[in-house]
Parts: structure tokens; sequence; C-alpha cells
């Protein structure tokens, strides 16, 4: 006889506390806030190595062709509606990007928030819930990140969350009139388990 499966692992996997994650959609509504995202200034500024310049239509297109051909999961963040007849609130984009590393069960993270909604809370809940699926969902053994030197804020999310400084490659990084540092971090299957169950 097969074993039952407990009831309380069967859940909504697209889910959490306070947001719904969902397929980025070939929608005019989907495209504008792609787009948008992309060309926020202080997205791009904190999120993207590429230099700053202006994207076309066409350009937009390619980026976010590549962005879902590298993606092992690409999921829009939204805020849970109120009721069940109103849309849910697009408010970022996570992923976990193929390296070369992939056949080793590595993956990379990325995210990007609309400033509006930074600084209450939803980057570390994607990034919690994007680790239980690529950890308990996928089997993955170690997911990695880069981020930029300035941005201390993130950093700190992150050594909040169990994530380990590797390494850093020096004045990588020409923003601003100045170089900085790329902070690599990354987290175990092992770690990211014994954070949740001592939470």
């Amino acid at each position: 006889m097969a074993a039952s499966i407990p009831e309380k692992i069967i859940c909504d996997p697209y889910r959490s506390k306070r947001l719904l994650f969902r397929a980025l959609e070939e929608n005019e509504k989907d495209d504008a806030f792609f787009n948008k995202l992309c060309l926020d200034p202080q997205v791009t500024f904190m999120a993207s190595p590429a230099p700053s310049t202006p994207m076309s239509a066409v350009a937009l297109k390619e980026l976010r062709k590549d962005f879902e051909k590298e993606s092992l999961i690409a999921v829009v963040i939204c805020k849970q509606p109120e009721s069940a007849d109103v849309e849910a609130e697009p408010i970022g984009i996570v992923t976990l990007a193929k390296t070369r590393m992939a056949h080793h069960r590595n993956a990379e993270l990325g995210i990007m928030i609309m400033p509006d909604y930074q600084g209450k809370g939803y980057g570390p809940e994607s990034i919690s819930w994007i680790l239980d699926w690529g950890f308990t969902w996928q089997g993955l053994h170690r997911i990695e990140l880069g981020t930029f030197e300035m941005n201390e804020h993130a950093q700190k999310a992150y050594l909040g969350m169990g994530w380990v400084v590797e390494g850093r490659k020096r004045e990588a990084l020409f923003k601003a009139g100045r170089f900085w540092d790329i902070i690599i971090m990354g987290i175990l299957a092992s770690e990211w388990k014994e954070k949740r169950r001592a939470a």
C-alpha cells in the first residue's frame, strides 16, 4: 500500500503569506509591466550590470526572450487581492536562472521589485518562496546570487535569511562615476532547511 502524503504539505505551491506567484504571460498588461520594471532607473541601478542606455521595444522583447530562455523558473510577484473579484497587482519578478553548474544542481537567484514596494518585506518573502521551490520541490543543492556593493539593504536582508558571503569580484562594476565590488553569496539546501526549522 502506498504511503499517504500528509495533507499539510499538499498546498498551493504558488502562494505565500501575502503574495501570489504566476507565469509571465504574453499579453499587453504583462508586456507593459515587464518593460516598466526593466526601464525603471532605480531597479536597473541596483539589479543590472548592463550600462544605462535607452532600450527600444525590439530590445526589450529580446531581453524578455533571453530572460525566459535562461530561467529554470521566472514568475511575476503579485500582491494577494483582498477579494476574489480583484485582479492581483504585479509588483516584481523573481527567477532562478540556469548556470554552467546546473548539472550539479546549482542555480542563480534574480529579483526585481518596483520601488514603491521595496522596504516592505516583499523581497525576503519572495526569496523564501523561491528557495522553497528550488530546494524542496526541485531538488536543487545550491543557489547563488550576485549583489552590488552599494546595495547594503539587500546584503543585510540576505545575511538575515542565512545566505553566506562566498567571495567578491573587486571593482568589477562601474556605476555613478566609480567602481564597486560585486558580492557573491550562496546558500545550500541543508542551510536553508536548518534556517526554516529554527524559525
